[in-house]
C-alpha cells in the first residue's frame, strides 16, 4: 500500500509540507488539508 491516493477532484494543500511531493494527481492523506470538496479513489 502506498501513502498516496488518487485525487479525482478538488484542491489540497499540505501542512506540514511533505518531505517529497506526491506525483501529479495523487494526495498524501497523512498531511493533506482540503481547500475545496475533495474526492479520492480509495
Amino acid at each position: 500500500m502506498t501513502p498516496g491516493r488518487d485525487r479525482l477532484s478538488g484542491d489540497v494543500s499540505y501542512a506540514p509540507d511533505p518531505l517529497e511531493s506526491p506525483p501529479d494527481g495523487e494526495v498524501l492523506i497523512c498531511c493533506a488539508r482540503p481547500g475545496t470538496d475533495v474526492v479520492l479513489d480509495m
